[in-house]
């Protein structure tokens, strides 16, 4: 899908541009998700493992096929601390997920940039430049 930026762009090398703009803050942002996802599950393990012994974290995927309780439904604070782990393991799933789109995504935008032979576009510049604007957002 195109953003707003690349529809209105007014040549080639401005519609390139966004492409691998795009596809860098994709894997920054996805990345930077991941981690505090991964973070998360740890943190849910732990309360799990410390107070609630009788759940098994190993059978607790985070997939939406999963049979589980979700928080608003859970009528024990074991189902609630299992809905909180299910929900810790989604947000790993789903960033994994969008990090693989992203990696994809920029892989064909640099395929573009040597195809179409776009000296202009510095990659590792655009790199910098988009990890300096995540690290603003924080």
């Amino acid at each position: 899908m195109l953003t707003p930026e690349q529809k209105d762009a007014d040549t080639d090398l401005v519609f390139v541009r966004e492409l691998v703009k795009r596809g860098v803050w994709s894997i920054l942002y996805h990345e930077q998700c991941l981690l505090k996802a991964h973070r998360l599950v740890g943190v849910v393990k732990q309360v799990v493992e410390r107070g609630f012994p009788e759940i098994d974290t190993s059978t607790i995927t985070g997939n939406d096929d999963d049979d589980y309780v979700d928080q608003e439904n859970a009528e024990t604070a074991a189902e609630y601390v299992a809905a909180c782990m299910h929900d810790a393991l989604s947000g790993v799933t789903h960033h994994e997920e969008y990090l693989r789109k992203a990696h994809h995504e920029l892989a064909c935008a640099k395929m573009i940039v040597a195809r179409g032979n776009y000296p202009g576009i510095d990659i590792k510049a655009i790199s910098e430049e988009q990890a300096k604007r995540l690290a603003e957002k924080d």
